[in-house]
């Protein structure tokens, strides 16, 4: 019996740093592109792969250096986010939630910035996406849908803790940050890992290991046939998986020829 290869999958959190803006008053407002005085950048990366040991959590953190000017931060995320690139170019699958809006995009944006390769090519499950598309509840924040399915939440941080490590350069504060984004990855993974029956996937098991019998989610080989399914372009068989439970459909058209019927 031919071995199912499972993917390498990544699950990675970063946290960033605020824009330091010009403005004349508090409350609501506009602020325009004119107005900034000095974007973000990243802090930190958290980061564990699905193959290590339950508990185990890496991380790099943004280093030193002189300051430009005087709204210049005084930290540079160069050294971090290349070699995080690196770190990333191992894993089939990156995981986050919400990390196809915020943290890939962001990561991305500072590797174009030291005019570094993205990560355009790598596959991405984002946890909040994959749960607002099967459920239906009252929130899909990370610390709520933790909660919800009887997994740790988010930890909680000190008042001031983005300007103590910021501005004032505290390195215990940047320890306690790198502790919540550490956290923030164990939980995320184990949300990914509860939800994966539930949820659709953007990887395929069967074409990754090149087989077409098995199952797309699971990769299980023990499968019960279940009727049809129509399309556009034909009728196929259908399966539910005894492992997982999943549906799914063959590839292979039924119609004679392969032939659709046009409208």
């Amino acid at each position: 019996m031919t071995a199912i290869k499972k993917p390498i999958v990544l699950a990675y959190d970063l946290e960033t740093s605020p824009c330091l803006s010009w403005v004349w008053s508090t409350g609501k407002q506009n602020v325009g592109a004119n107005q900034l005085l000095r974007p973000g950048k990243i802090i930190c990366v958290s980061y564990r792969f699905s193959h290590w040991p339950e508990g185990k959590v890496k991380n790099l953190r943004w280093k030193k250096k002189k300051r430009d000017n005087r709204f210049s931060i005084p930290f540079t995320d160069k050294e971090m986010v290349i070699k995080f690139a690196k770190i990333a170019a191992k894993a089939d699958i990156l995981v986050g939630h919400n990390s196809d809006n915020f943290d890939n995009k962001w990561l991305n944006t500072r590797l174009a910035y030291y005019r570094q390769p993205t990560l355009r090519h790598h596959m991405t499950e984002d946890t909040l996406k994959q749960a607002r598309r099967q459920f239906r509840l009252p929130s899909f924040r990370l610390d709520f849908l933790c909660k919800y399915f009887n997994i740790p939440g988010k930890l909680s941080t000190p008042t001031g803790l983005w300007q103590k490590v910021v501005f004032d350069g505290c390195p215990d504060a940047l320890d306690t940050m790198v502790s919540y984004c550490d956290n923030d990855v164990l939980i995320q993974a184990a949300l990914y890992e509860h939800l994966y029956d539930y949820v659709h996937h953007t990887l395929n098991l069967g074409t990754f290991n090149g087989l077409t019998e098995i199952c797309p989610q699971c990769g299980s080989k023990h499968r019960q046939k279940r009727g049809y399914r129509y399309t556009n372009l034909g009728k196929f068989q259908a399966y539910i998986c005894l492992n997982c439970h999943h549906w799914y459909r063959d590839g292979v058209n039924l119609l004679p020829g392969g032939k659709y019927v046009g409208r």
